[in-house]
């Protein structure tokens, strides 16, 4: 079972720790157990100097203690504060489609900072578990990899809280189609690996989600609104307008794999939703063809993980937008050097929840594209 490791910095007086980012646990601390105290327990089978290790290892950390809740309810630690609203079954997923005998369980969650100062979130703190024993788990799917036909909202994979903020959104998971009494289950785990306490939320047997669309209701049901490079497209949430496109080898010391090349699209987007929205270079992919004459094949690339090419001129890979508020980046694709007809094309659900609508803006050939320019 993966672990992960909670950011966090403590200045505090003596039996405290100075902790760390680092995507591989969370570095949380107790406010109390269930029964009002905050110290550890240890297994009544261990030894006198095995119990006297893990003290010393603690450094003043509560370990293993269990706390749970139910749905609604909410749990807190020293950082931040948790509560599950809603948890429905899937399905499928847009083209997704879980294991065989397995369905897809989307988990609304809340998270608060209740700390001092700003913390890093994100779905792969959380493990779906049914049954005993950590094959009978699975861990949060990172869903900026995952894009689908439905509309709700995604918890983002690795973001920031300032403090007293709260995010919200749905982690997604799959378990077996026949399991009947799911946990959601965050285990504390400090840079040094030490392992704290557990917490449970208890999420029972999910009913199916009323938006719980098969792949083949989606047969025949599109719906393409086109566009053109500098003009506005409006979707349900947000206007977009690809202001200008680029293409080349190399983004600074970043070059592309071979065979292929980037594509670039100098992008601006406003929110015209009510309230705020979830944005990201993920919104987008291209769709091009490769072939000749019957061997003509239409692909489709999502944007490129923007946050790693470390540009201040890049598109954010995740963020929120407030209503009336607009953001301009770039948004970077890495596609075969022999595509053709490309495409700058996001997709969504229209309010029929059944159609799906593509916001297409037709990029043209490679060979028509200005040269890259961005520095990094």
């Amino acid at each position: 079972m993966k672990m992960i490791k909670y950011a966090a910095l403590i200045t505090a007086a003596a039996m405290t720790l100075t902790l760390t980012a680092c995507k591989q646990g969370n570095n949380v601390t107790v406010e109390n157990s269930s029964d009002g105290s905050s110290a550890g327990t240890s297994n009544s089978s261990e030894t006198f100097l095995d119990k006297a290790s893990k003290f010393l290892e603690a450094d003043g950390r509560g370990y293993g203690k269990e706390q749970s809740a139910e749905i609604g309810e909410v749990l807190k630690n020293e950082f931040f504060s948790l509560k599950v609203t809603d948890v429905y079954r899937y399905s499928s997923m847009g083209d997704y489609l879980p294991d065989d005998g397995f369905d897809f369980v989307a988990v609304n969650i809340t998270v608060g900072n209740i700390f001092s100062e700003s913390i890093p979130v994100g779905s792969y703190d959380y493990v779906l578990r049914w049954g005993e024993g950590d094959e009978n788990s699975f861990e949060a799917f990172q869903v900026g990899n995952l894009h689908t036909d439905y509309d709700i909202r995604f918890f983002p994979d690795d973001t920031t809280l300032s403090r007293g903020a709260s995010k919200s959104g749905y982690v997604i998971f799959q378990a077996p189609s026949d399991s009947t009494e799911l946990t959601l289950e965050y285990l504390e785990v400090y840079d040094d690996d030490f392992e704290g306490n557990t917490y449970h939320i208890n999420l029972g047997n999910p009913e199916f989600a009323a938006d719980d669309i098969k792949p083949e209701d989606n047969s025949g049901l599109e719906n393409v609104i086109y566009g053109n490079i500098g003009e506005s497209v409006s979707t349900k949430e947000f206007d977009f307008t690809v202001n200008n496109i680029t293409t080349g080898n190399v983004i600074d010391e970043y070059s592309a794999d071979d065979g292929y090349t980037y594509v670039t699209a100098d992008v601006t987007l406003t929110n015209t939703y009510s309230t705020d929205i979830e944005i990201g270079s993920s919104l987008f992919c291209v769709f091009y063809d490769e072939g000749e004459g019957d061997d003509l094949v239409e692909y489709y690339e999502y944007a490129m993980d923007t946050d790693a090419l470390e540009s201040d001129s890049m598109f954010a890979t995740y963020g929120t937008l407030a209503p009336g508020a607009s953001v301009t980046g770039t948004v970077v694709f890495m596609i075969p050097e022999d595509s053709t007809n490309i495409d700058f094309v996001v997709a969504d659900l229209s309010e029929d929840e059944i159609t799906v609508n593509y916001y297409q803006v037709h990029l043209g050939e490679l060979s028509e594209m200005g040269a890259l320019g961005i520095q990094l």
